[in-house]
């Protein structure tokens, strides 16, 4: 993902293989404090309201956002919000809220909003060009029984060994967005293994 606004929908069904029966589309934003994530839920069938707030927020749909750690003072950071403006947001492994700021819409078929997220919330000094931080988004719809990812993750959606990125610049015009990560992959693994030279 890069932070210049391109919209991502392209989500997986997690641990399965059959297509997703609704849309999550999202976009990354910066600006001189923060990250603004835009998001769209469609919901062809139900929006299911959870019974309540904190980890009870599971009882209903729920769209997920991890960033992986920049500090050693969390594992990664998780904040999820429902489709009626709860908010749940740690620093996790260590159960400190983490402050955001969430704006919901809701229609009969879909809803959305905008979540956003200071780079000191997340343990970050201002993102320079060219850095990146591990991130995530996912999705559970109750009445489709249906939990997606944006990463292809293997064992969860803070699997941050499989999560993808927010890249603070653009992805060079006719790069695929796997071919521009597989390339900083291997940009980050050279610079790993000289220091280990």
């Amino acid at each position: 993902s890069t932070h210049d606004g391109t919209v991502y929908s392209d989500f997986k069904r997690f641990k399965g293989t059959k297509p997703l029966t609704a849309k999550t589309s999202f976009k990354v934003n910066m600006t001189d404090d923060a990250f603004v994530i835009s998001f769209d839920c469609e919901e062809p069938l139900k929006i299911t309201l959870p019974k309540a707030g904190g980890r009870a927020m599971w009882s209903g749909d729920v769209l997920e956002i991890f960033f992986g750690p920049k500090q050693k003072d969390r594992a990664y950071s998780q904040i999820v919000v429902s489709p009626d403006g709860k908010v749940y947001s740690l620093l996790q492994d260590n159960g400190i809220p983490m402050p955001v700021e969430v704006k919901i819409t809701k229609s009969e078929k879909s809803w959305g909003g905008t979540v956003r997220v200071t780079y000191a919330a997340l343990g970050w000094k201002k993102p320079a060009a060219g850095d990146s931080i591990i991130f995530n988004r996912a999705r559970q719809r109750v009445a489709a029984k249906e939990l997606s990812s944006w990463a292809n993750v293997t064992e969860g959606f803070s699997d941050l060994r499989n999560c993808g990125k927010v890249y603070c610049g653009s992805i060079p015009a006719g790069t695929s967005r796997a071919d521009f990560e597989k390339a900083e992959a291997e940009k980050e693994a050279a610079v790993r293994q000289a220091k280990l030279d």
